[in-house]
C-alpha cells in the first residue's frame, strides 16, 4: 500500500528526514557533534530572530558590567607599564613578522595571555578577582550530561579563585634569574601545570570565539559560533539567569549578552589596540559580583559529597568550595534548594529542596520560557510537591497559573499552592519598574544565521558612569521610541509555581484502559471545569501536559490531570442562553406539518432548541444529520458556553494543533452549506475548546502510531531506517506517516491536517493499518472521535460550544466500559508475555519512582530502577519529559535576593526563617565569615520521621 495523497506537503524533506533519524540513533559517535551542532544552529534560529537588539556601547558596559573607574584607570596604567599596549599593538600577531601564520588558533593564547595579565595587575592594585581565562580550544569542556559537551569554544572566563596563582607567578617570575640548573624552570613547570587544568561548563562565566579577521562573513558565523556557546552555559548551569559571550575578530571584540528576552549588543567594537575599554570588560567578568553576572542568588547547590541524610549541606554553586563531586551524576541527579517567596519582592516565603529534575529540555532557552521543573519536598512534609521555574512575561496584564486557576474546587485540573515572580525583570514596562537591562536603550537588529556586520568603533577614552544596577528610569518601551521601530523583543520575569500535583505522562500509561480513562478525566473534569468555572482555554494540549496522577499509593489507582497553563487564556464574553423563553409551539406545529413522519416531538424540541430558534439553521441541520447517531446532547449545562476573544495567535506543541490555528493567518476548516460559526473574527478562528479537544485526539493518534504497548516504549520501528526502502514497505510507511502529521513544518502538519478532514476515510484506510496491533481494540474510538470533530467543526456556533465536552465524554465513557467489560487488557497480561513484562515494567518504575521520594534524602541507588529505553524522537512530537519516565506537573539581582533560611539548625523543625549574608561567593575562603555573623553556607538538619524511614 502506497502513501495516499494524504502526506504531501513534506515529500522533498522526507529523504533527509529518516536519515536524520538514523543518525540519531543508529550513526556512529563521530556524527553527533556534527548533529548536535546543527540542531542546537536551529534552535537559535527559531528564537533569536525578532528578539534581537543593539545598544550604544556606554549604556551597555557601565549597566550591565558597571565597575569601579578607579579600579579600571589603576589597572590600565599598571597594565601599561607591564607592557600590555606593546602586546596589544601587536595582537593577533605582529603584521612585521612575515613568518607568522596568521591562522585563528594562533590567536588564542595571545588573548589569554593578555586577559590574565590585566587580572594579575588589578590583583597587584589589591582587587580582589574570582575567575580566570583559558583556552582548551583542542578539547571539549566536561559536562555532567554527555550530550552538553559536544563543542569548543576558543576560550572562556572561568570561575577559579587566580589570586594566589598570580602571587606565586610574581615570586617565581623574581626568582628565575637564580635558577641556575639548566633545567625546566619552576615557572615554566607551573604556567605548564596550569595548561593542563580541565575546563567544565558548570564553571564558564563567558564563552569566547575568535575570528581572524573582522568582515561580514567572520562576523556572522563567529556570532552564531558564540551563541551556541552561550546556550550551551545556559544548559548546563542550571542557576544561570543570563550569560555573556565575546567574540574576537581580528583585533577588536564585542561583548554579546543574553537573558530570556533574547539577544543584546553593542553598535560598537571595542579596539583592542586602545586598552581602556578592554581592560574594563576583562576584569568586570572577573571580579563583579556573580549575581551581576548571570547567577541567581535564591539558589543553592546541596553538596552531595559532604551531606548526611540527617545533616543537608547547601552553597552557592559559584562558592569555591563547591567541588564536582557536589554535583549529581547529572543534571537530572543534582539537587538544589530553592527559594520561593510568600509574595512578589517578599523576602520572607520557603526553601525547598529539589530531588531530582523531571523536565530540563528547555533550560537552554534563549528567548523564551525557559521552563524547568523539579520534584521537590519541604522537608518533614510527605506531600508529593513539584517546582516549575519558567520566565513569564512580565507586566500587570500577564496573569500567573494561580490567577487563571484560581482556588475553587476543580477536578483533574492542577492543584497549584502558589505562582509568584522572583527578582526582577528582564527589561522595564514602565517608567518605574527595575529590571535586569538597566537604562539600556535597545533598538531592533537583524539576526539571519549570525549578526550583520558593523564598522562602527568608538574613539577616544570612555569613562564608566556608575549606575546602580537595578535603576531602570531611562529606557522605554518599543511604543514610545522615536523611531518607531517596533520589536517583538518581550521583557519576561523568572516565575516559580509550586504544586501538589504529581505523576507521569499519558505515555506511560500501563494498558488500554488507563489511556482512554487519562483522556476522559482531562476532557470531562479538567478542561470542562476550566473552560466553565474559570472561562479559561487551556491552548497547549501535549502528551507532556496530560498526566497520569495516582491516587494515594496504589500505582494501579490512577486518574488523569491536566497540567500547565502557560498558554492559558481567560475568556473576556460568556454565551448565556435561556431555552425556557423560545417560542415553541407554533413551530412545532408547522415542522410537523412540513414532515408527516417526524413524530419525536423530543427531538424537535431538543433541534429548536440547539439552533435557538432559528427556523433556517433548524431546517438544515435536520437535513443535514438525518444520518447520523447521537448528534446531539440534552441542551441542560449549555447555559455558560463561551469563547476566548483575547488572541489570534497561534499557541500550543505544534504536532498537536488543530489546522485552525496552525496556519498564519489561521483560518477555519472548510465546510459545506452550512456557516454556523460564531467564534470567526476577521477571518480567523479563536483558539478555543473544540480546539484544545482535537489536540487531544492528534495525541491519540501519535501515541497509537508510535507506541509498542504499555510503559511508553517506542515501537522497534523507528530504530531501523526507512532509508532505501520501498515506498510500500510498512517502515517507510510508518516513518512516512509519523514525520508528515506529527515532525514537519507547520505548513506541512496544516496541510495535511487539512487533508484529513477532507478525506476522512484515510484514517482508517491507511493511519490504523500501520498502527501496532496492542492497539487494535481502540480503533473504532479513534474513528468514532475524528468523525464527532468533523461534525462539531461543522455546527460549532456558540452552543455547540457548550456541547462539543459532553460528546465527547460520552463517547470515551462508553469505551472505557467496553474495554472493562471485554477484559481485553487482562487477557493480554495473562496470554502475551511481551505485554505482561512491559506492564510490569512501569508498575515496578513507578513504585520505585514514588519510593525514592518518599525516602528523601535518605541515598538513591539509580541503578535500582527498572531500565527504560530511550525514545529517539523529535522534541517536537515527543517533548522529553523526566528521565525514567517521570513527567512534570505544570510543565541578576532579586528582591528577594536573600531570603531566610527554612529551618533551624538544630531542634525541631518548625516553620521558622534564619537571615544569611548578603554575599554571593567568588570570594576566598576565610573572608566570609566575620564573628558573629552568618556564612553564605546553609545546613539543614533533618528531623527523623515516618517519612524518611
Amino acid at each position: 500500500m502506497s502513501s495516499p495523497a494524504l502526506f504531501d506537503g513534506a515529500a522533498e524533506n522526507l529523504h533527509d528526514t529518516p536519515s536524520r533519524r538514523e543518525r540519531l540513533t543508529l550513526g556512529p559517535a563521530s556524527a553527533i557533534p556534527e548533529q548536535s551542532a546543527r540542531s542546537m544552529a536551529n534552535r537559535i534560529e527559531d528564537e533569536i530572530p525578532g528578539n534581537f537588539q543593539i545598544a550604544d556601547g556606554d549604556s551597555f558596559y557601565s549597566t550591565l558590567l558597571f565597575l569601579d573607574g578607579d579600579i579600571i584607570d589603576r589597572t590600565t596604567t599598571q597594565f601599561t607599564r607591564n607592557g600590555g599596549l606593546a602586546s596589544l599593538g601587536t595582537f593577533p600577531w605582529d603584521e612585521t613578522d612575515d613568518t607568522q601564520t596568521h591562522l585563528e588558533a594562533d590567536m588564542y593564547a595571545p588573548f589569554i595571555s593578555l586577559a590574565n595579565t590585566i587580572l594579575r595587575c588589578a590583583v597587584r592594585e589589591g582587587h580582589h578577582v574570582h575567575s580566570h581565562w583559558i583556552s582548551r580550544a583542542n578539547h571539549y569542556p566536561k559536562a555532567l550530561d554527555e550530550d552538553s559537551s559536544l563543542l569548543r569554544p576558543d576560550g572562556s572566563c572561568a570561575l577559579g579563585d587566580q589570586t594566589g596563582y598570580y602571587a606565586a607567578l610574581d615570586i617565581l617570575e623574581s626568582l628565575e634569574s637564580d635558577d641556575d640548573s639548566g633545567g625546566p624552570s619552576s615557572l615554566e613547570q607551573v604556567k605548564k601545570l596550569e595548561k593542563t587544568a580541565t575546563l567544565w561548563w558548570l564553571r564558564v562565566v563567558a564563552p569566547i570565539e575568535m575570528k581572524p579577521v573582522r568582515d561580514a562573513e567572520s562576523v556572522r558565523v563567529g556570532s552564531a559560533q558564540l551563541l551556541r556557546y552561550m546556550r550551551l552555559v545556559l544548559r548546563n548551569q542550571l542557576d544561570r539567569q543570563f550569560v555573556f559571550g565575546i567574540l574576537v575578530c581580528g583585533h577588536y571584540m564585542r561583548v554579546f549578552f543574553c537573558d530570556r528576552s533574547g539577544l543584546l549588543t553593542t553598535t560598537e567594537w571595542i579596539d583592542l589596540h586602545n586598552p581602556e575599554t578592554f581592560v574594563h570588560v576583562i576584569l568586570a567578568l572577573s571580579s563583579i559580583k556573580v549575581s551581576k553576572l548571570g547567577w541567581d542568588e535564591t539558589m543553592k547547590l546541596h553538596r552531595q559529597s559532604v551531606s548526611l541524610p540527617s545533616r543537608l549541606q547547601f552553597e552557592f554553586s559559584t562558592d569555591p568550595c563547591v567541588r564536582l563531586a557536589d554535583y549529581g551524576k547529572s543534571s537530572y541527579e543534582t539537587q538544589w534548594a530553592i527559594f520561593v517567596p510568600d509574595e512578589k519582592g517578599s523576602q520572607t516565603g520557603k526553601w525547598y529542596v529539589t530531588v531530582r529534575a523531571l523536565s530540563l529540555s528547555q533550560a537552554e532557552v534563549m528567548a523564551g520560557r525557559a521552563t524547568v521543573v523539579w520534584l521537590v519536598k519541604e522537608l518533614n512534609d510527605d506531600l508529593r510537591t513539584v517546582l516549575k521555574s519558567a520566565w513569564s512575561r512580565a507586566g500587570s496584564y500577564f496573569q500567573t497559573e494561580k490567577d487563571l486557576r484560581g482556588d475553587v474546587d476543580l477536578k483533574h485540573v492542577v492543584d497549584i499552592q502558589i505562582s509568584v515572580p522572583v527578582g526582577l525583570q528582564t527589561i522595564r514596562t514602565t517608567k518605574t519598574s527595575s529590571a535586569i537591562r538597566g537604562k539600556i536603550q535597545g533598538y531592533e537588529s537583524t539576526w539571519k544565521d549570525g549578526v550583520g556586520f558593523s564598522e562602527k568603533v568608538p574613539t577616544g577614552k570612555r569613562k564608566a558612569v556608575p549606575e546602580d544596577f537595578g535603576d531602570m528610569s531611562g529606557h522605554r518601551t518599543a511604543s514610545e521610541r522615536n523611531d518607531g521601530v517596533a520589536s517583538t523583543v518581550i521583557s519576561r520575569v523568572l516565575t516559580r509555581t509550586v504544586m501538589r500535583t504529581y505523576g507521569w505522562s499519558i505515555k506511560f500509561f500501563k494498558d488500554r484502559a488507563e489511556l482512554v480513562t487519562v483522556l476522559r478525566d482531562t476532557v470531562v473534569a479538567g478542561h470542562r471545569e476550566l473552560y466553565f468555572k474559570r472561562m479559561v482555554v487551556h491552548r497547549d494540549a501535549s502528551t507532556g501536559n496530560i498526566m497520569i496522577s495516582v491516587v494515594g499509593r496504589d500505582v494501579t489507582n490512577t486518574q488523569g490531570v491536566l497540567i500547565d497553563l502557560d498558554h492559558a487564556k481567560k475568556a473576556d464574553e460568556r454565551c448565556t442562553v435561556n431555552m425556557d423563553k423560545l417560542e415553541w409551539e407554533d413551530y412545532q406545529r408547522w415542522l410537523q406539518a412540513k414532515y408527516k413522519l417526524l413524530k419525536d416531538v423530543h427531538l424537535v424540541r431538543k433541534l429548536w432548541q440547539r439552533c435557538q430558534g432559528d427556523e433556517v439553521q433548524t431546517l438544515a441541520l435536520m437535513e443535514w444529520s438525518t444520518s447520523r447517531v447521537n448528534a446531539f446532547e440534552h441542551w441542560r449545562g449549555i447555559d455558560n458556553s463561551k469563547w476566548d476573544t483575547n488572541s489570534h495567535l497561534s499557541q500550543g506543541t505544534l504536532p498537536f494543533i488543530s489546522f485552525e490555528v496552525l496556519t498564519s493567518p489561521t483560518r477555519p476548516y472548510p465546510t459545506k452549506s452550512l456557516n454556523f460559526r460564531s467564534d470567526i473574527i476577521e477571518a480567523s478562528p479563536v483558539h478555543g475548546a473544540i480546539h484544545d479537544l482535537e489536540s487531544l485526539f492528534w495525541i491519540f493518534l501519535y501515541l497509537c502510531l508510535t507506541r509498542a504497548g504499555p510503559g511508553g516504549a517506542r515501537r522497534k520501528e523507528f530504530y531501523q531506517s526507512p532509508v532505501g526502502r520501498a515506498p510500500d514497505d510498512p517502515v517507510a510507511q510508518l516513518h512516512t506517516a509519523v514525520w508528515r502529521l506529527f515532525e514537519n513544518t507547520s505548513e506541512g502538519l496544516a496541510k495535511n491536517k487539512l487533508h484529513l478532514f477532507q478525506h476522512p476515510h484515510l484514517l482508517k484506510e491507511f493511519l490504523i493499518p500501520l498502527m501496532d496491533e496492542y492497539f487494535a481494540p481502540l480503533h473504532q474510538l479513534l474513528i468514532d472521535w475524528w468523525d464527532l470533530l468533523r461534525w462539531s467543526y461543522h455546527t460549532y456556533d456558540d452552543l455547540e460550544q457548550g456541547l462539543i465536552h459532553l460528546k465527547l465524554i460520552s463517547l470515551l465513557s462508553k469505551a472505557v466500559e467496553e474495554l472493562k467489560e471485554s477484559r481485553v487488557d487482562e487477557w493480554d497480561v495473562e496470554r502475551n508475555d511481551a505485554v505482561r513484562e512491559m506492564t510490569e515494567t512501569e508498575l515496578e518504575r513507578r513504585r520505585v519512582d514514588l519510593e525514592r521520594y518518599w525516602s528523601f534524602p535518605a541515598p538513591y541507588d539509580p541503578c535500582a530502577a527498572p531500565r527504560v529505553a530511550l525514545e529517539p524522537v523529535s522534541n517536537a512530537a515527543s517533548p522529553k519529559a523526566a528521565r525514567g519516565g517521570t513527567q512534570i506537573a505544570g510543565g541578576s539581582s532579586t528582591a528577594a535576593a536573600h531570603p531566610e533560611s527554612p529551618t533551624p539548625r538544630s531542634g525541631p523543625a518548625r516553620k521558622k526563617h534564619r537571615g544569611m549574608t548578603d554575599t554571593l561567593s567568588g570570594h576566598r575562603k576565610g573572608e566570609e565569615d566575620n564573628a558573629g555573623e552568618e556564612s553564605n553556607s546553609m545546613s539543614v538538619d533533618v528531623i527523623k520521621q515516618p517519612v524518611f524511614k
